[in-house]
């Protein structure tokens, strides 16, 4: 084949390239449009959410007379809970070397740090999350990172039960014996 012929095969491949380039640029664009769309979707289910909660929580008046009736702490506030979101917090260096260290994370998903704020400075609290939003974490994290005391208690039912498998065992054999 001569040049001429070779350069026009290469010109349409060229050409064939080059299109199929566009619209996989136009893929993209399509693709960048849908994700902004649902992400401004997500936000405003995320919004929802959290105004169900707010409005959720009782009013002032209620939750006093309801927590001296039945001995429990008032409910926190908003502005209350979100001193809880910062990392300001004696354990939050170390918080935040375990999610990376032990959980190969590099940022918390909304609600999280302040769910492991409120647990580890002891405080008792309600997490409701929709499913694969991380709650596991806000549970492990703090395990993690407790001096001692969970790892104790887990340490403790641990013994317990090694203690407890000889008795556990004799009384197994105890019955396959009568039933024998």
């Amino acid at each position: 084949m001569d040049g001429g012929g070779r350069n026009k095969d290469v010109q349409a491949e060229l050409d064939s390239v080059e299109a199929e380039l566009e619209l996989v640029e136009l893929q993209i664009a399509e693709l960048l449009q849908k994700q902004a769309e649902l992400t401004s979707r997500k936000d405003a289910l995320l919004q929802r959410l959290e105004e169900a909660c707010d409005a959720a929580q009782p009013s002032s008046s209620s939750s006093s007379s309801s927590s001296k009736s039945s001995g429990a702490h008032p409910a926190m506030s908003k502005q209350e809970m979100q001193l809880y979101d910062g990392t300001d917090f004696p354990w939050s260096k170390e918080v935040e070397q375990h999610l990376k260290d032990s959980f190969q994370l590099s940022t918390f998903r909304p609600l999280q740090l302040r769910a492991i704020n409120l647990t580890m400075s002891g405080k008792d609290l309600y997490l409701v999350m929709p499913t694969g939003r991380g709650k596991s974490l806000c549970y492990q994290l703090p395990a993690v990172c407790s001096k001692g005391t969970l790892r104790h208690k887990y340490t403790v039912l641990d013994l317990n039960w090694v203690d407890l498998r000889p008795v556990l065992q004799s009384k197994i054999n105890e019955r396959v014996n009568k039933v024998c």
